[in-house]
């Protein structure tokens, strides 16, 4: 299978996830485009980086699932417990900024955004 194949059914993949993730909340146009944007990135690191090995996709996907849940705590926090938007979807972005300025968080591939250089 192509790189660019396997780059693809991946983003679906994980886009199914995050959909799956959702239960009953609706998800907002401009949070949908971002989390888009967002997994195609982490995508795109992981086979930069050739990790993608059975552990490194349940690692990709666990650290999918700690964000969405950190998006629906958001929403509920800014009064929107049915709908994840833009807001929602920035705001659990500073969350997590704060939580690695103080441990050695880590929600790879997604979090930190820096992509490492291929070998």
């Amino acid at each position: 299978m192509s790189s660019m194949v396997r780059e693809r059914a991946l983003q679906d993949e994980f886009w199914l996830q995050v959909l799956e993730s959702l239960g009953s909340l609706q998800l907002g146009p401009i949070c949908a485009h971002y989390l888009r944007a967002w997994i195609a990135t982490a995508v795109r690191r992981m086979g930069l980086e050739k990790r993608l090995t059975p552990r490194d996709l349940r690692i990709a996907r666990a650290n999918l699932t700690s964000f969405v849940e950190i998006m629906k705590a958001e929403a509920f926090i800014l009064g929107r417990a049915d709908q994840l938007d833009k807001d929602s979807f920035e705001a659990a972005l500073r969350q997590i900024e704060r939580h690695a300025k103080l441990t050695a968080f880590n929600l790879w591939p997604f979090w930190p955004k820096r992509i490492a250089p291929s070998n």
